[in-house]
């Protein structure tokens, strides 16, 4: 070929002829080298005609660009965009109304976050389903690799800010987990722990009577 380009590909030599379809046709072909460094044989005809630009880095590129970080494009209506948008306006945005839950108590998002959407969409990846949100796993970090995921409300719930946590096992774990998990109310098992019952105890104990007296006797 007269050029020594084509699209992203650099035409290095030419190449043994390919045969194409079921009649077996000879095409001329290319040894080529894409700007990315990958090296393919390319037909001739479709190095002309543009139908091969690049070894495949251009389509997932253009893919990529749906999610920009300005909301522009069909990736701006994604609920991932729209989940990492929301999460930079209630940290970084005084005129947010969550500001002062997030961004006015210290909650940042990380630095590679903060720019990048892709970043963070490479680590976080798909919303699961249409109840899933943004949390944070320790709700005293910020939005960081390792502290986020996407949380059911329930999930939400039992993490936030206000729920009180105990050790089990090694491993701090909600109360409203506990109580869950132990079929109990959340201000028994509450009450229990902290006047300082033994977690077995605590945990075990079924539940009687009518009151905290227990049930009051026949005359």
């Amino acid at each position: 070929m007269a050029k020594d380009k084509a699209g992203r590909w650099e035409i290095l030599s030419r190449a043994a002829n390919i045969l194409v379809g079921t009649k077996r046709h000879s095409r001329r072909a290319w040894n080529c080298r894409c700007e990315c460094g990958t090296e393919r044989v390319v037909a001739e005809a479709a190095l002309r005609n543009g139908t091969s630009q690049s070894c495949g880095c251009l389509t997932r590129e253009r893919s990529s660009q749906k999610h920009t970080k300005h909301g522009a494009t069909v990736g701006g209506n994604t609920p991932e965009y729209k989940a990492w948008n929301a999460m930079l306006q209630r940290c970084h945005n005084p005129k947010n109304k969550r500001y002062a839950q997030y961004g006015g108590r210290g909650i940042v998002v990380c630095e590679a976050w903060r720019h990048d959407f892709l970043a963070f969409l490479s680590h976080i990846g798909p919303r699961p389903t249409a109840k899933h949100s943004i949390g944070r796993i320790d709700n005293d970090k910020p939005y960081e690799p390792g502290n986020v995921r996407w949380e059911t409300g329930k999930q939400q719930m039992r993490n936030r800010t206000v729920t009180r946590y105990f050790e089990v096992d090694g491993k701090q774990v909600s109360l409203a987990e506990l109580a869950e998990r132990y079929g109990l109310p959340s201000n028994t098992l509450r009450n229990r722990l902290l006047k300082g019952w033994p977690q077995d105890k605590a945990f075990h104990t079924p539940v009687s009577g009518t009151g905290p007296k227990g049930p009051r006797k026949k005359a």
